[in-house]
């Protein structure tokens, strides 16, 4: 037997391991500062962050995307976006598994200077403004007596309150400083904030994913930042 034709083989009868390419695809919607693309056209923000801290303390690759709200909804509906990270709500319950809470932020509600939003009724008759699709709580999202006007982005709705078309601003509170700060404007234009309620962001998993054997390492490796504050060390890098 010719010693080439005798390599190739034992090189074929050997066993052999394939490298893995098993990953899991983590979706990060578009919202300053926790997602948007970088100057070099990456995924970027604060969720992306945390995410890569995620994919260190546990090993595990993890593909990041950048999409619209609704659009991560539908994929984590088929299961072809295996989890985000974001806040629960109805419909997402419907689709996805809450693994373990990351973070809260209050959502207020805050009109120009002058504005006095005292209480939930205090809304009444009044124009609001907030983002398409993000959903704070039920009792907000089922109000069909309420005026609001969605928006693309939160600097939508400042220009809007600015203009004076809208009255007042549905935000995460957080959001709304850093989008000011970005606009090169100041708090003082702004009266008291009303808090409407305190959201949490939960690490959510596709029910129709295929990876689900993953989510117990995610949540242990999850519950190791938050004992190292490494989640609020990300957090504290945007917002302050």
């Amino acid at each position: 037997m010719k010693p080439l034709l005798f390599i190739i083989l034992i090189f074929l009868s050997a066993p052999f391991a394939w490298p893995s390419e098993e990953k899991l695809v983590a979706a990060i919607f578009y919202v300053e500062p926790f997602g948007f693309k970088g100057q070099d056209g990456e995924v970027s923000g604060a969720t992306s962050d945390i995410i890569k801290a995620i994919e260190n303390k546990s090993d595990i690759r993890i593909e990041q995307i950048l999409l619209p709200y609704k659009r991560m909804l539908a994929l984590l509906e088929t299961g072809e976006i295996d989890f985000s990270i974001f806040f629960r709500s109805k419909f997402s319950d419907t689709i996805t598994e809450s693994i373990i809470p990351l973070y809260d932020l209050p959502t207020i509600v805050i009109g120009r200077k002058g504005t006095k939003i005292t209480g939930y009724n205090d809304l009444y008759g009044m124009k609001l403004a907030t983002t398409l699709g993000v959903q704070y709580s039920s009792r907000l999202d089922d109000d069909k007596q309420l005026q609001v006007t969605y928006v693309r982005d939160y600097d939508g709705a400042i220009m809007r309150l600015q203009r004076k078309s809208v009255d007042a601003i549905i935000s995460p509170e957080k959001i709304l400083y850093y989008q000011l700060k970005k606009l090169g404007l100041k708090t003082d234009i702004l009266g008291e904030p009303y808090v409407l309620t305190t959201n949490t962001a939960w690490l959510q998993f596709s029910k129709h994913s295929k990876n689900k054997h993953y989510i117990n390492s995610l949540k242990s490796s999850i519950q190791l930042l938050k004992e190292e504050n490494k989640i609020d060390q990300v957090l504290d890098s945007y917002f302050h």
